[in-house]
């Protein structure tokens, strides 16, 4: 009689009932939708929070305000945003969208200096994010008062 030990006597396999963490957060950016959007359903499994890089913040020179500018719409004229906003609820998704600073230079960190534009501009930032109920929202404002 031969007996044999193997190294995988003991192993767990994966089951059902164990699903996996949601462990990752991530970008989505506005271009390229149909290929980054069936990608981020497709692990929703591992997806705690997506990130939509739809917005950045630029100066209105007519109205003298800042102002979020959604450039999701812009580059997905077809496919209006409450369809992949809907796919990634539905898969559970917490929706944290990023604002980049789009301004010129120091022109938002003189913005954010003066308590009147410091209000506009989070206004602005405030009324994206209540226009499509996200869950919060990510600031990308890299350089701002350095440039």
């Amino acid at each position: 009689m031969l007996l044999v030990a193997s190294p995988l006597a003991h192993v767990e396999v994966a089951r059902a009932d164990n699903p996996p963490r949601k462990i990752l957060t991530g970008w989505l950016p506005y271009y390229s939708m149909k290929t980054y959007l069936p990608a981020v359903l497709a692990n929703a499994d591992l997806i705690q929070e997506i990130m939509p890089f739809w917005y950045t913040l630029r100066y209105d020179g007519q109205t003298k305000k800042p102002a979020v500018v959604d450039v999701y719409k812009t580059a997905n004229p077809s496919v209006p945003i409450d369809i992949p906003l809907a796919a990634l609820r539905n898969a559970g998704m917490t929706i944290i969208p990023t604002i980049t600073d789009g301004t010129s230079e120091m022109m938002l960190a003189n913005l954010i200096s003066k308590p009147v534009s410091r209000k506009q501009v989070v206004d602005a930032i405030l009324a994206t994010v209540a226009s499509q109920n996200y869950d919060g929202v990510d600031l990308d404002f890299e350089g701002f008062a350095f440039i």
